[in-house]
């Protein structure tokens, strides 16, 4: 059995959910080849991903509980199965993708890819248990709100506007009928990074100065120049997307701030985002 390790009220687990789930949302072509007999525990990554999903979109964990599986029956997708619409907390939910569809969207497309497109799924569970959905709606409207929690997903939790790219593309790649159009579904995407991003960057500016970084004086503010970063120590131990993203003390210059981001990523201690004044 494998031991839970998803916070939010959410469980990896190898036992079927208790209730019968209607037919998967963001279903793809080869959904019916699905043989849930073969559900398998999900990779290390995968899990993170997940994770790092719940922690930006339901941050007081009062969502309900998720089962996430690595099935290779699912072919070049994954799916979602919701229970309980606008349940809250008794809100179910079950991920299913397969090992090579994740590993072909980060090698097609790079970092933030896999991340964009099991956050979209993520999305899916949001929606219903904040009962967003009313009966007898356009599908597309559901796709289109996992859309904006994708990007809200990814503007939470510190992706690079590069990672947002990567997902968009990944996104686009795995289009299918059930969905929206690329062309509807990318400026949906773009603003939820655009407005969770600024409330999590504005929520960072408040808060006090604590732990490592205010022993090193990255938290004080002669300047309003920084860059964020992750150290390359905390991405050895629980991959990108886990490792906390970090922001510097203020610079009174951009020249300055850039002179320290480089230092730093040339001795490889960090990787950073372009000095921005906030």
């Amino acid at each position: 059995m494998l031991e839970p390790v998803l916070s939010v009220g959410l469980m990896v687990a190898l036992s079927g959910l208790p209730v019968a789930l209607p037919p998967p949302l963001c279903r793809g072509r080869v959904v019916g080849q699905y043989d849930p007999k073969l559900d398998g525990t999900p990779s290390k990554r995968a899990i993170a991903e997940i994770q790092a999903a719940y922690d930006a979109l339901c941050p007081k964990q009062d969502c309900g509980r998720g089962q996430i599986y690595e099935n290779p029956t699912m072919g070049m997708n994954a799916a979602t199965w919701v229970s309980g619409l606008g349940q809250g907390n008794m809100t179910q939910v079950r991920i299913v993708y397969s090992k090579q569809f994740l590993n072909a969207l980060s090698d097609s497309f790079g970092p933030g890819a896999s991340f964009g497109v099991l956050a979209h799924e993520v999305g899916h569970h949001m929606t219903a248990a904040l009962g967003m959905r009313t009966p007898g709606e356009n599908n597309w409207n559901e796709e289109l709100r996992a859309d904006f929690m994708a990007g809200c997903a990814l503007g939470r939790a510190g992706r690079t506007p590069e990672e947002l790219e990567n997902a968009l593309r990944a996104l686009a790649s795995v289009a299918t009928a059930s969905h929206p159009s690329f062309s509807q579904r990318v400026p949906v995407v773009r603003k939820g990074f655009e407005d969770c991003r600024k409330q999590a960057n504005a929520a960072s500016r408040v808060k006090p100065p604590f732990g490592l970084g205010e022993l090193l004086g990255e938290a004080s503010t002669d300047g309003c120049w920084r860059y964020w970063y992750r150290l390359m120590e905390d991405q050895s131990h629980v991959g990108p997307v886990a490792a906390p993203r970090r922001r510097t003390r203020g610079f009174g210059d951009e020249a300055s701030c850039e002179a320290h981001r480089k230092r730093m990523t040339d001795a490889r201690t960090r990787v950073t985002e372009a000095c921005v004044c906030e």
